[in-house]
Order: structure tokens, then C-alpha cells, then sequence
């Protein structure tokens, strides 16, 4: 009763919409088969907190895979404006992107540890219309701005998804900032699917 309690005001307050019948609120959905792990109890405020929705709607990709992600966009925008309705969209796009390396080595978490000079925090918690989806397996959080949450996971010695969880306050400046936090010769853009843009380090690139 706790976590059913815990996820209405949860999704309540995302403004995400948890009624089955209610429009989506996000144009597009990243359709990755994550690693959970099951969570038992309701997660505490110091948890970072994520409906299943926001996975991935801003993401680090490499430039190599500019031609790649211009494909996803133009799907992105016909799927969005054939199934816009009153209030959101009557279903989200499903994006599926052949997950592979954004950040490699021997110790990838290590290695991101390092370059932001901050400890690794918990792992997401990911949650669905009808209740908990799970706590990432290998996942990783960095708060690297009051506004934006750096997050991901490990699977061997690279790390597959980097996201950024924006604040209810995060504005451009926010992702900016985090943006610029990660080495230019990482050679990463930040997509921004729902908005259907991809930001460089000195501003738009598509």
C-alpha cells in the first residue's frame, strides 16, 4: 500500500500521467531492455527517481552517430505529428537504437569518477503505469548540477547509456553545463529526443 502510495505521488508529481486511458506526454520512448533488479520497499528521497518514460529522453551519444540519430529524429517528427491528440499523443514512438559504447576502459565508472570529480551516487529507480519497474542493475548516478542528473549503467568495461535527468527547473544553461563537464575528445553530443534536437558544446548541431 506504501509503494502504490509512494508511485501516485510520484507520477503525480512528474506531471507523467499514470491513468491508462490519459494521452502520453512524451512524443517518443527509448524501447531499450534494461537490467533491473527488483525493489521491495519505497525508495527514500535521496533515491534518483525516474518513470520509464524519461529513460534516455536526453542522452550523451558519440558524434560518430550523427548521420544515425538524424534517421531516429525525422521518425521521430512523422510519429509525433500522425499521432499527436488533445493533450499529448495517442501512443509514443518507439526508438530503437543499437546500444553501443559511449564510455570505455577498464573502469568506465572509474574513469567518469575522475573526469567530474565526484563519487558515483545510487543507482536509478525506474518506475511504470502499473508500479515499480526496478532498481538499474550496475547503474550509477552523479548529480553534476543542482538542475541535471548524469546517470547510466555498466555491462562489461564500457558504459552503454549515459542520460541526463533534467529538474523541474533545468532550462538550456542546465544542460549546457553538464554537457561541458565531460571531455571534448569523448566526442559527445546530448539528444534531446522529445524536443527533436542535439546540443554540442557551443549549442544546436541539428
Amino acid at each position: 500500500m506504501a509503494m502504490k502510495r509512494f508511485l501516485a505521488s510520484f507520477v503525480a508529481r512528474r506531471g507523467i500521467g499514470g491513468d491508462a486511458n490519459a494521452a502520453f506526454r512524451v512524443p517518443t520512448i527509448a524501447a531499450d531492455e534494461l537490467p533491473l533488479e527488483p525493489v521491495s520497499h519505497p525508495p527514500s528521497d535521496n533515491d534518483v527517481l525516474m518513470h520509464e518514460h524519461e529513460w534516455a529522453q536526453l542522452e550523451l551519444l558519440p558524434t560518430t552517430r550523427l548521420p544515425e540519430i538524424r534517421r531516429h529524429l525525422a521518425a521521430v517528427r512523422v510519429a509525433a505529428g500522425v499521432n499527436a491528440v488533445d493533450g499529448g499523443w495517442s501512443t509514443p514512438h518507439p526508438r530503437r537504437l543499437q546500444r553501443g559504447v559511449v564510455v570505455a576502459g577498464p573502469e568506465p565508472l572509474r574513469l567518469l569518477e575522475k573526469t567530474l570529480k565526484l563519487r558515483a551516487g545510487v543507482t536509478p529507480t525506474l518506475f511504470a503505469r502499473q508500479g515499480v519497474a526496478g532498481r538499474l542493475t550496475g547503474g550509477f548516478s552523479f548529480p553534476v548540477h543542482p538542475q541535471a542528473t548524469l546517470y547510466g549503467y555498466v555491462t562489461g568495461h564500457h558504459v552503454p547509456v549515459l542520460g541526463l535527468l533534467p529538474g523541474d527547473l533545468a532550462d538550456d544553461a542546465a544542460l549546457f553545463s553538464a554537457l561541458n563537464l565531460l571531455p571534448q575528445a569523448w566526442g559527445l553530443v546530448l539528444v534531446d529526443w522529445c524536443a527533436q534536437r542535439v546540443l554540442g558544446r557551443d549549442g544546436p548541431v541539428l
